[in-house]
């Protein structure tokens, strides 16, 4: 959303309706050329511009939505959940970052997903709905543990999840990658018992020692779907994002999968996956100053990008501490043969590295 032509005040946005934060406020400049500013910083935004951080831009269709994940962040205030989740898509409430536990068997829904999408235009009308949820495992199944990439680029489209207890019905959206729908990339923890890689011992994932890269979407079945009233996410999720809602709420079934199963862009819906750690939370972003328009950049957290070992291109994820990639590393320098190619491609793979420039540069 930005201004054209030379007029001071160029876009002014209508006020909000239920159930859709809009943007209200305008985008300001000077007739000499000065740079425009951002007066009123909106939660579309923010999204916005993280997207455009990681190399991308937001559908532009009437009606067209995106999904985002910030990982370790939870709502604040009290009251009702929802009306915290409202309260969150209009700016109102602050976000703060949290802590994930190492080792858990079960995780909390301490991560947020936004929805957006515009009516009409984002000069027209912004909207964002904002849903408690997870993208962290709740269990380890028999398998070593699937776990999405940070800043990489997902696609979803509707799909029947768990049709032998729920029916055929769509329900749930089925996750992606965008360039390749018939796979996925995820990371895998051999060990199956950890939501932080800390330890070599959970890139060993047998038999090959690859433990991060693209797999037939068909044979992992990770995908965003329902919760339930409960608080911690237990054996029913193993890898997908789960909301904290049930599949027959008004804000599972309506707020949320109705808009997405009705968007003119319900085939490709683009989904990215960001963490706290090293993004700005909308409330950090918005009370800081900025001169002229915002930048992709505004809401990067660069002075908390950590590099990759040495040779490893792009900067850790929020669940793999650097000792972990080092280990990993070194395993791969003692190995020989396709077990240390597949290490140091997995760590390439796990590396966050679709930051755009200008941003500091990972070490040599």
């Amino acid at each position: 959303m930005t201004a054209t032509g030379t007029d001071p005040a160029v876009v002014a946005v209508r006020p909000s309706t239920p159930n859709a934060q809009v943007a209200q406020g305008t985008f300001t400049g000077s007739p000499d050329g000065r740079p425009r500013t951002l007066r009123h910083k909106t939660p579309y935004n923010w999204v916005e511009l993280i997207y455009q951080a990681f190399g991308r831009s937001l559908p532009t269709g009437s009606k067209e939505v995106a999904l985002l994940v910030l990982r370790e962040a939870s709502l604040g205030g009290s009251g009702e959940a929802a009306a915290k989740e409202r309260r969150a898509a209009a700016g109102a409430g602050p976000t703060a970052a949290i802590g994930r536990s190492v080792l858990t068997d079960n995780v909390a829904f301490d991560d947020l997903l936004y929805l957006v999408w515009t009516e009409g235009g984002a000069s027209q009308k912004q909207c964002v709905e904002v849903f408690r949820c997870t993208a962290d495992p709740g269990s380890r199944g028999t398998r070593p543990t699937a776990m999405q990439i940070e800043g990489f680029f997902y696609s979803c489209t509707p799909v029947s999840h768990r049709p032998d207890k729920y029916g055929s019905a769509l329900n749930a959206l089925r996750i992606r990658n965008l360039d390749n729908t018939a796979m996925i990339r995820i990371a895998r923890d051999a060990r199956r018992n950890y939501n932080v890689y800390t330890h070599v011992e959970s890139a060993y994932v047998p038999p090959t020692w690859r433990f991060c890269g693209d797999e037939r979407h068909d044979s992992v079945g990770v995908n965003m779907h329902f919760g339930g009233a409960l608080t911690r996410v237990g054996g029913w999720s193993i890898g997908c994002t789960a909301l904290a809602w049930s599949r027959t709420s008004t804000r599972y079934a309506k707020d949320f999968f109705a808009r997405c199963n009705t968007a003119p862009n319900r085939s490709s819906i683009p989904y990215l996956v960001v963490s706290s750690k090293y993004v700005k939370t909308f409330d950090a972003w918005r009370t800081e100053e900025t001169d002229g328009d915002a930048k992709p950049r505004d809401v990067i957290r660069t002075d908390r990008l950590e590099p990759m070992p040495a040779g490893i291109p792009g900067y850790l994820p929020s669940f793999a501490t650097r000792g972990f990639c080092e280990q990993v590393a070194e395993a791969a320098r003692r190995e020989r043969g396709s077990r240390a190619a597949n290490l140091l491609a997995s760590l390439r793979n796990l590396a966050i590295t679709r930051l755009q420039a200008p941003l500091p540069a990972a070490a040599p």
